[in-house]
């Protein structure tokens, strides 16, 4: 009877630590995934303004190009 009450009370303990071990451990899980996704999101928007900038310079060129063609015809 005694050995029933220690083994009770053991195991009860031992629940008690695994839970918020488990609950931790998810936490950082999804504190870990949620870093990685805003990483991913951070270099997709570098990526899209990076690509809009290389946009706006070819823009540019074409201008500069077109404006001396334009210069180069009318001499």
């Amino acid at each position: 009877m005694f050995f029933k009450l220690v083994v009770k009370v053991g195991i009860q303990s031992v629940k008690h630590q695994i839970r918020p071990a488990i609950a931790a451990y998810r936490t950082l899980a999804n504190n870990h995934l949620n870093l990685h996704n805003l990483n991913t999101f951070y270099l997709n928007q570098l990526t899209r303004f990076a690509e809009e900038e290389e946009n706006d310079l070819n823009e540019l060129n074409i201008i500069n190009c077109l404006s001396e063609v334009k210069s180069l015809n009318e001499n």
